[in-house]
């Protein structure tokens, strides 16, 4: 997994070849120190100056996914090895994300799948009635599709959470590597986004939130962004932590619905699902957020 611990911005202000001003905002990051985070932004905004003056047509923004999250580290776990199990971060609207190298998320939007040709004949068997068939729930597909799945291999398992969007599966049975062919199969087989999967891959992590989204339990996003390099920033911080806290107190992230397949829980995963079920009070009869 790639956090680092410094960041740098540089201001880009320059007129393209087309004699239209432009502002730009150029980030760099490092693991040594901000004076080298400083000089590569500087580095990274002296290039893009010579790419506007030469009329060169650039995206609105970089992809989700092309360059390490810039997120706050709250917490780092690491086993008795001193090998990490889990990070949690906060993302730029203000909840808390559990990152792990090991443990395998996969969230499912209710809305987009399962795509109709990857539904398996164990779901078909499943859901096959003597008098009458009745069209499964969405929620049903897809957990019948992640029960074909877990089918196919006797020591297979996954526990099934319910989200405010859809499911979450957390696979129990092994650990996988971000970026890697079996973990990027089972991925897209289970109906991952797309830039999900991206992100994994460039991040060396697997990502699972944690805490509610600000403005599903009635409170705005977090107004500022890592890094607070400022006493108003991080007082704007502490605030919005506060008032966080106590309104999200109210609501959980997901809801803990069953498992399937081999319930035994690898020794590195059970870590993560400990620490995951206990953030998000999976258990506790709370509306979604």
């Amino acid at each position: 997994m790639h956090f680092p611990k410094y960041w740098a911005k540089a201001e880009v202000r320059e007129a393209s070849a087309f004699g239209k001003d432009m502002t730009s905002s150029v980030w760099r990051w490092s693991d040594h120190s901000i004076e080298e985070a400083q000089a590569l932004a500087d580095q990274a905004a002296k290039k893009l100056r010579e790419r506007i003056s030469s009329g060169e047509t650039l995206p609105d923004a970089y992809s989700y996914g092309d360059r390490p999250v810039r997120e706050e580290v709250i917490h780092e776990q690491k086993d008795e090895n001193k090998i990490t199990d889990f990070v949690i971060t906060r993302t730029t609207y203000g909840s808390l994300v559990l990152n792990s190298p090991h443990t395998l998320f996969v969230d499912v939007d209710l809305d987009e799948s399962p795509r109709p040709n990857k539904v398996s004949g164990f779901f078909k068997k499943l859901f096959r009635s003597n008098e009458e068939t009745t069209e499964p729930t969405a929620e049903e597909q897809a957990i019948g599709h992640l029960k074909g799945w877990v089918s196919e291999h006797s020591e297979r398992g996954a526990r099934v959470y319910r989200t405010r969007g859809g499911l979450r599966y957390l696979i129990t049975h092994q650990p996988f590597k971000p970026g890697e062919a079996e973990s990027d199969q089972v991925l897209e087989y289970l109906n991952s986004d797309p830039k999900y999967r991206r992100l994994c891959s460039i991040q060396k992590s697997f990502r699972a939130r944690l805490t509610p989204k600000p403005w599903r339990c009635g409170t705005k996003r977090l107004p500022v962004r890592f890094p607070y390099n400022s006493d108003a920033e991080r007082e704007a911080l502490e605030g919005w932590e506060a008032t966080y806290k106590n309104v999200s107190s109210g609501w959980r992230t997901c809801k803990y619905i069953t498992s399937v397949g081999n319930t035994q829980i690898h020794p590195k995963v059970k870590a993560v699902q400990e620490m995951h079920d206990q953030m998000t009070e999976t258990h506790k009869d709370l509306p979604l957020a």
